[in-house]
């Protein structure tokens, strides 16, 4: 707990600096951007931070490893003109993940060509009084639908760094490309 304190006052210090966006080939199919500073992780974070059944197709974290961005390919077989349905799907799939869920964006959205279900959203996440913490999170996360499979795009910060991050996870979302 220390150290999340630690890390979250050096962020906090170094203010909000602009953090270079680089080009990334997550698989042979879809490119985008992530920050510079973010590396791939590690096998052992993505058995801490990602609950999935299937590992991701692709996962960054920051060097602080407290902001996440990932690609997951559901297990889910969808018809490729059935986004608009998936899309309340998804979105009961979210609410009941959390304690409480704070909207900030529902939308269809277009990015380079391809639909998405976009969600934006604050979380909450009760821990018991034991051994775990409320834990409050900025969540920006999109889906889409391709060869019948939909694929998850996911960012995820603590909450008291959504205002640094939230331009970020936009820029990255925005330009997701999938052949």
């Amino acid at each position: 707990m220390k150290k999340i304190v630690f890390v979250l006052a050096v962020f906090t210090l170094m203010g909000f600096q602009s953090i270079k966006m680089i080009k990334t080939k997550f698989s042979e199919n879809i490119s985008g951007v992530i920050p510079e500073n973010f590396f791939t992780m590690t096998p052992g974070d993505i058995i801490r931070r990602i609950p999935s059944s299937r590992p991701p197709l692709a996962a960054y974290t920051d060097e602080a490893r407290i902001i996440d961005f990932s690609i997951n390919v559901s297990a889910s077989k969808w018809a490729n003109t059935d986004l608009l349905i998936a899309k309340d799907f998804f979105k009961a799939s979210v609410l009941n993940l959390f304690d409480e869920v704070k909207l900030l964006k529902e939308e269809m959205k277009v990015i380079n060509g391809k639909e998405f279900a976009v969600f934006e959203f604050e979380s909450l996440l009760k821990g018991d009084d034991v051994s775990m913490k409320n834990l409050r999170k900025y969540t920006y996360i999109q889906y889409t639908i391709q060869g019948g499979n939909a694929y998850v795009f996911s960012f995820n910060a603590p909450l008291q760094l959504k205002n640094k991050w939230q331009p970020m996870a936009n820029e990255m979302m925005d330009n997701i490309k999938m052949k």
